[in-house]
């Protein structure tokens, strides 16, 4: 008898060292740093800033430094005309020719193109970066989906397992009843039925839980299994599942959407106003054509 009870504890003991608590804090951020989709949209902003400081540098001047070195040997030590072939100079005595240039050029005036390419690039950022704040908004919705779905089955399992065990326990009872002559098999036999489907709703249960598990260390890229325990949400005073401010960023303080601030509000309006400078510079290069023809 010891030796079963030594047996059980250690299975315990080791089911315990297995087993986890799962919180939703921790799974959103797995699931944030796992995420290709939000880490395309942190290149995306680098690059727009890179582009920023693109357009800035065509408000310096350019400097440029150029090099030229030349030897020629005549065949003829006596001839020492010089002598023109097209574009190329053939010299008549040994000579050395070395060159060295310094240029500084500067665009004075280019109608505002300069500026207009800056304000480009600086919507492109705001472009990018709300861009980035939509996919996490996108990406804690989803996230907060599946988790509420999980947690669902798992505390559903809970309650299911301890209904089964009461109506086990009343089988029993209704099968001891039975076979006294006390109550009629009826019962006894309504009382299995009730039974075998739980367990089959609950073994339904269960594989739904385990596909659940999949597809949310699918995201986070963890290791769940179904003896880990879901932990609760946290929930604020507010009402709300703390997920990112990105979602709080989009209601008002009376809890009235604010489409003024959504990330697809500023994403439009940036796109917009790329075009208007796109359409502007289109404007000033043709004025340009037209007083300087080339």
């Amino acid at each position: 008898m010891k030796k079963y009870i030594l047996i059980i504890f250690s299975l315990l003991i080791a089911n315990s060292a297995y087993s986890k608590t799962i919180n939703w804090e921790e799974t959103l951020n797995h699931i944030k740093e796992n995420s290709y989709e939000v880490q395309l949209s942190q290149v995306d902003i680098d690059i727009s800033k890179t582009q920023i400081m693109n357009a800035r540098s065509a408000y310096f001047p350019t400097l440029g430094v150029y090099a030229y070195n030349e030897y020629n040997k005549s065949l003829d030590n006596e001839n020492h005309q010089t002598t023109y072939v097209g574009n190329e100079i053939i010299y008549g005595d040994n000579i050395y020719q070395n060159a060295v240039s310094l240029g500084l050029n500067y665009n004075l005036w280019d109608f505002g193109i300069k500026g207009d390419n800056l304000k480009i690039a600086k919507n492109d950022n705001i472009s990018k970066e709300a861009a980035y704040y939509k996919s996490l908004r996108d990406l804690e919705l989803n996230a907060v989906e599946l988790y509420a779905k999980a947690l669902t089955q798992y505390k559903e399992i809970i309650v299911k397992t301890e209904i089964l065990e009461i109506q086990k326990e009343l089988y029993s009872i209704k099968s001891r009843l039975n076979e006294s002559g006390q109550t009629d098999k009826t019962k006894a036999v309504s009382e299995n039925i009730k039974v075998v489907e739980l367990e089959n709703y609950l073994d339904k249960l269960k594989n739904e839980y385990s596909k659940t598990l999949k597809d949310l260390a699918f995201y986070s890229k963890q290791t769940y299994s179904e003896e880990d325990t879901l932990a609760d949400f946290n929930i604020e005073e507010d009402g709300f599942v703390p997920v990112n401010n990105v979602l709080k960023a989009s209601v008002e303080e009376n809890n009235i959407l604010n489409i003024e601030q959504s990330p697809e509000f500023k994403i439009y309006d940036a796109e917009i106003e790329k075009k208007n400078r796109e359409l502007l510079i289109a404007k000033k290069k043709n004025l340009i054509r037209s007083f300087f023809p080339l």
